[in-house]
């Protein structure tokens, strides 16, 4: 996969034998990280309001084609909606960084309007001549598309607060005037405060809802007949609450989720020589009858920088850490994958 089709190197992996690739489509035109504004596509299917735009999915679908036309593949799709729906429905969206907003996770019209969106994007890949090569589907959203909170802060806004006092009518509870304070999360290690408690359960359990919301649009448009999961349950890593991963248990029976995926771990920026574990509970997933799919999102000697692939799409340099580099050699780059490869195989992924 790459997430800059100018920059795919299809043939040199058909000409090895590979024959899984993935293409990452986008609803719309908008940054895949908020804090960052890391924006790695070249346009979205529904920028303009009333009129859908296929021809970049077709293009990315047949320059894989192009050098191996047996291909299976393996679409990422970035659910996320474009700018003239922010503008139309501020209420159901949230405050990120300067001054944009972006859609609120808990949002039903955000449900409502993405799903027919989704359905649309899929009946469009059953159409064409290459259906045939599709083989699933997976559903990403929310910042650096894992589903976490645009904000990475719960999605924590006035705006919400509606969508809250719903979940604490459905609990028995009653509903709030005002939203919980979260300096008591941000200051103490015991939060005393169970309005706040709720609240971090409601940032959890409300995007698990979601996720799982698409994963059955997909599901249901597929005929059920092909594989369909996301990003989801960072639970031994990413520890924040607020980010909105922590409801695993939510999603592992359900009957619309094939897999769950997450990368390597960072920990260790990824070094050489020691093992890159993993951010979900693998072995409880599996045990639900479902799969793990790692992503080894590792970079190699011949990887460059966003900016130097397609310039702009890193606006502010983000992407410049050690952990997004890869090995600067070829045999350090080719170590690199083989470990990758191993640990799946050893580790029933």
């Amino acid at each position: 996969m790459t997430y800059f089709d100018e920059r795919n190197d299809y043939k040199a992996f058909a000409e090895k034998g590979f024959r899984i690739y993935s293409v990452s489509i986008s609803l719309a035109s908008q940054p895949i990280n908020t804090g960052s504004g890391f924006m790695p596509y070249a346009g979205g299917v529904f920028d303009v309001k009333g009129k859908a735009d296929f021809s970049l999915v077709d293009k990315s679908v047949s320059l894989v084609l192009s050098e191996c036309p047996d291909a299976y593949i393996f679409p990422r799709i970035y659910v996320c909606m474009p700018e003239w729906w922010i503008e139309e429905n501020p209420k159901e969206t949230v405050p990120v960084t300067l001054g944009k907003r972006r859609e609120s996770l808990y949002s039903e019209q955000f449900r409502t309007d993405a799903a027919k969106m989704l359905t649309a994007l899929i009946e469009h890949f059953k159409s064409f001549e290459w259906a045939e090569n599709i083989f699933g589907y997976q559903i990403s959203g929310g910042t650096t598309q894992e589903w976490f909170h645009f904000d990475r802060h719960g999605s924590y806004c006035d705006e919400i607060l509606p969508y809250f006092n719903e979940y604490l009518v459905k609990k028995g509870k009653l509903p709030l005037d005002k939203m919980p304070p979260l300096y008591e999360f941000e200051n103490s290690e015991v939060i005393e405060n169970e309005d706040l408690r709720e609240y971090l359960r409601f940032a959890n359990e409300s995007v698990a809802e979601t996720v799982e919301h698409f994963c059955a649009v997909a599901k249901k448009a597929v005929d059920r007949k092909q594989f369909v999961g996301a990003f989801y349950g960072y639970t031994a890593e990413v520890c924040d609450q607020l980010h909105g991963t922590h409801a695993l248990n939510k999603l592992l029976d359900s009957e619309n989720i094939d897999f769950f995926s997450s990368p390597n771990s960072y920990t260790g920026s990824r070094k050489l020589g020691v093992d890159w574990g993993d951010m979900m509970p693998a072995d409880s997933i599996k045990l639900h009858g479902k799969m793990c799919f790692i992503e080894n999102d590792i970079r190699t000697f011949l990887s460059k920088s966003p900016n130097s692939s397609r310039k702009g799409s890193d606006p502010h340099n983000y992407y410049t850490d050690k952990v997004w580099e890869g090995p600067q050699s070829e045999d350090g780059s080719v170590w690199a994958v083989r470990k990758s490869l191993a640990k799946q195989l050893t580790s029933g992924h």
